[in-house]
């Protein structure tokens, strides 16, 4: 897997849970679901980019809302 000076960043504040991101992932372990805060809606999912997974495809960041 080639590793790409670009990582992509997801920004926990800003994430609405729709979970487009995981959708386009090109593998399955570069985006992970995070414990949501207590201020978090309930039911509502929060996501996180692994830096150490990010293939630089930038995917996750062109498909979110």
């Amino acid at each position: 897997m080639a590793i790409s000076k670009t990582i992509a960043q997801i920004s926990p504040d800003l994430c609405s849970g729709c979970e487009a991101c995981l959708s386009v992932m090109p593998h399955d372990d570069c985006i992970v679901k995070l414990d949501a805060l207590p201020s978090t809606p309930f039911g509502m999912v929060v996501v996180d980019v692994q830096n150490d997974k990010c293939t630089g495809c930038t995917l996750c960041m062109r498909i979110c809302p």
